[in-house]
C-alpha cells in the first residue's frame, strides 16, 4: 500500500511539473541569410568619410543589422587580413544572434597585414556548407549569400579556382556580392574578373559593386546586406476612428485609413561592374 502511495505521489508530481513546463519556441522560417566577409588588411585603415574604411564599413553593417528582424535573419561574420591565410569566423551563421554580431562589429580588430581574399572566400564556402538546413531558430533557405567588403584584390598569390572547386564539392547554392571600397582602376579590373568567376543572383555571375564614398557605401550595404534599396519609398499606414450620426439619431463609428508616404534619404547609387557584359549601371 505504501508503495502504491509513493507511485501515485510521483505521478502527481510529474503531471504538476508537466503542466507548468513551457512549450518549446516554435521554429521560425529564416527569410534572409548571409555571411559577411569584412576586410581588415592594412589598407583598410585608410580613411573614407570621417573614419577608416574598416570602421566605416563595420558601422554601416551594424546599422543594417540593428534594423533586421533577428528571428527571421541568419547571419555570420568573418574578418580576414593580418596575414596570409588568416581568416577568423567571429560569429557563425545562425538566427537570433544580433547581439553577437553587434559586439563583433562595434570593436573590429585592428587593420594590418596582407589581404587573403581568396582564402576568406574559400573558408566562407566551406563554413556555410557545414551549416545544417535547420539551424538556430528555424529553417535556413537553400540559397545563401556571401557579401564581401574589401578595398582590393587578394595579396597572397592564391589561386581563385580553389573557391569554385569548393563550390563544386559542396551541396549548397551561394550568391556572391563583392563590394569594392575606394578602388583604384587596376584593383577594379581584378575584382571584376573575380566576380565574373563566381555565381551571383539567379543564373547571372556576381557583380562588383564599387563604393567610392560614404554615400555609395551606405547604399551598397542596403542592397547587399538587407536586400533593400536605400532610396526606396516607404509607406506608413494609420487608422483613425470617425463617428457619424444618421437621421434617427443613431451614432456609428468607423475606421478611416490614412496613408503617409515618406522617402528615405537620397544617397549616391554605387557603381556596378557586372561579371558579364550587361552594361554598367552608374
Amino acid at each position: 500500500m505504501a508503495a502504491l502511495t509513493l507511485v501515485a505521489t510521483a505521478i502527481g508530481a510529474f503531471l504538476a511539473v508537466r503542466q507548468v513546463w513551457p512549450d518549446p519556441k516554435p521554429s521560425t522560417p529564416v527569410k534572409n541569410n548571409y555571411a559577411i566577409l569584412l576586410d581588415r588588411s592594412e589598407t583598410m585603415s585608410g580613411t573614407l568619410g570621417e573614419t577608416s574604411k574598416l570602421g566605416n564599413a563595420a558601422g554601416k553593417i551594424l546599422d543594417a543589422v540593428e534594423r533586421e528582424d533577428d528571428e527571421t535573419t541568419a547571419r555570420g561574420l568573418w574578418y580576414f587580413g593580418g596575414g596570409c591565410g588568416q581568416v577568423d569566423e567571429s560569429v557563425d551563421l545562425r538566427a537570433d544572434n544580433a547581439s553577437s554580431v553587434r559586439s563583433a562589429l562595434e570593436t573590429p580588430p585592428p587593420a594590418h597585414g596582407p589581404r587573403p581574399l581568396i582564402a576568406a572566400l574559400d573558408a566562407a564556402v566551406n563554413g556555410l556548407a557545414n551549416v545544417p538546413v535547420t539551424h538556430g531558430q528555424g529553417d535556413i533557405q537553400t540559397v545563401r549569400r556571401i557579401v564581401v567588403f574589401t578595398d582590393g584584390p587578394d595579396q597572397c598569390n592564391d589561386d581563385p579556382s580553389r573557391v569554385t572547386t569548393s563550390l563544386g564539392q559542396s551541396a549548397i547554392q551561394v550568391e556572391f556580392h563583392i563590394v569594392g571600397i575606394d578602388l583604384a582602376a587596376d584593383e577594379r579590373q581584378v575584382l571584376s574578373a573575380l566576380a565574373q568567376s563566381l555565381p551571383g543572383v539567379g543564373d547571372e555571375p556576381a557583380e562588383l559593386i564599387e563604393a567610392g564614398d560614404d554615400g555609395e557605401l551606405e547604399e551598397a550595404v542596403a542592397e547587399t546586406v538587407t536586400n533593400t534599396d536605400a532610396t526606396t519609398m516607404t509607406t506608413t499606414t494609420t487608422s483613425e476612428p470617425t463617428s457619424t450620426t444618421d437621421t434617427n439619431g443613431t451614432t456609428s463609428t468607423t475606421d478611416t485609413t490614412a496613408a503617409t508616404t515618406t522617402t528615405a534619404p537620397t544617397t549616391t547609387r554605387p557603381r556596378r561592374y557586372p561579371g558579364r557584359a550587361r552594361g554598367a549601371r552608374v
